[in-house]
């Protein structure tokens, strides 16, 4: 019995997220700014952590100016939620240094 490999499709209206890296990759390496195409991968998946980071610590940046409601349990969570995007972030700082690591020249 032959083994195959079947890809699985993303949803009508999706993308896969590897197929979003490529056509960011893509268009980097057609403005010049990758000099291959692995060079250009790295380079995108790069940058969508970076902005995802940066949605994150904005979002972290509204919990963390919201004032106490003097509802025990919504402090509770409002400070759970602030803990567990620190860490998320701490995470993703982590990744990016990784992702650097792999960068061509690096």
């Amino acid at each position: 019995m032959a083994h195959k490999i079947i890809p699985l499709r993303p949803a009508s209206n999706q993308t896969s997220a590897l197929a979003h890296f490529d056509s960011l990759a893509i268009e980097l390496l057609a403005d010049g700014r990758a000099a291959t195409l692995t060079a250009a991968r790295i380079d995108a998946v790069l940058k969508q952590t970076c902005e995802d980071r940066s949605k994150l610590a904005a979002v972290l940046e509204d919990l963390e100016a919201r004032l106490p409601t003097g509802t025990a349990q919504i402090d509770e969570l409002n400070a759970d939620l602030r803990a567990k995007f620190i860490e998320g972030i701490t995470h993703i700082d982590l990744l990016i240094q990784a992702i650097e690591k792999w960068r061509p020249g690096n």
